[in-house]
Order: structure tokens, then C-alpha cells, then sequence
């Protein structure tokens, strides 16, 4: 009875454990330091997404520069391999315009976002797509898509703070 019982324990440890490695959101460290909280497996639009990251007090990733987005890139592939489809904090305000010349803003913070990872031919804007993601059919480069007709994983980081967390001091 106690082999049995040990087997079943075995085999539960062992479920549990490949349940949390297959489904469910993860901590990642990349190999600058930061930590991104991955969900890779589950499927949301781009507001669910975000809503995901907020409820845990995080926010969808801000890729801002070269050095942050070569070290994400570097961390996806050791976690998937190949490039997933995997929303990021990045949208255009809805701006009509078509191209690569509209502006790209945080998320977050509402700000422009200078930098960008963009696939060949995109942002394009085609079919309404305001929102951005790293495109899995094009080896982590990114793709604009539509906010709420497309589910996929996504990627959150730490709330940036801004001058609004800070109280004022009389």
C-alpha cells in the first residue's frame, strides 16, 4: 500500500510539473537582467492580454530599444524555438492611416515608441490592425494585427513607475 501510495504521489508531482511547463503563464529572466512574465500557451486579443498583465500589476512588454528587444528575442528562442504569435504592449491609437509612417505608442505610458522590429511590408494596417505583436511567421519580428479578432499569447513586464505613482508632497 505505501508503494502504491508513493507511486500515486509520483505520478501527480510529475502531471503537476508537466501541467506547469505546457500551460499558464511564466517567469522568464533574459540575459540583461529583465524578467518577463510569458504566456505562451493560452489564447487572448490584445485587450485581454492586457488586462492579464494589469490584474497581476505588470503591463504588456514595451520593446523601446535594440539592446531590450535582442535580449527578449534571445529569451523567446531558448523558451520556444521558433517564433510564436505573442502580443506586445504596443498599439497606434487607431490611426486609419496605412504604413509604416504612423506612429506607435506604450501601452503603458501612452508615449511614442521610436524603435521598431517591423517585419518586412508591415505595419501595413491592413484589415483595421492596431495592435502589435511578435509574428510568428516571420522569426520574432513583428506584425500590426487586429486588437480583437486574433488570439494569442503574450508577454508582460514590471509597471514602469511615473511621476503620477508619486504622491504629492505639500
Amino acid at each position: 500500500m505505501q508503494i502504491m501510495n508513493a507511486s500515486v504521489v509520483l505520478l501527480l508531482t510529475t502531471m503537476g510539473f508537466m501541467f506547469n511547463m505546457s500551460f499558464g503563464a511564466m517567469w522568464h529572466k533574459a540575459g540583461d537582467g529583465r524578467r518577463y512574465l510569458i504566456e505562451g500557451t493560452a489564447k487572448y486579443n490584445w485587450l485581454q492580454a492586457l488586462d492579464q498583465c494589469l490584474l497581476k500589476g505588470l503591463q504588456l512588454v514595451v520593446i523601446d530599444s535594440a539592446a531590450k528587444n535582442e535580449e527578449l528575442v534571445k529569451l523567446l528562442r531558448s523558451i520556444f524555438g521558433n517564433s510564436r504569435d505573442l502580443w506586445i504592449g504596443h498599439h497606434d491609437e487607431f490611426n486609419k492611416k496605412g504604413g509604416a509612417s504612423r506612429n506607435w505608442y506604450s501601452a503603458a505610458t501612452g508615449e511614442p515608441i521610436f524603435f521598431g522590429y517591423w517585419d518586412r511590408g508591415e505595419p501595413n494596417n491592413r484589415f483595421g490592425e492596431h495592435c502589435a505583436q511578435i509574428y510568428r511567421k516571420s522569426n520574432f519580428r513583428w506584425n500590426d494585427e487586429n486588437c480583437d479578432t486574433h488570439f494569442f499569447g503574450y508577454i508582460c513586464e514590471k509597471a514602469n513607475k511615473t511621476d503620477l505613482d508619486q504622491p504629492d508632497i505639500q
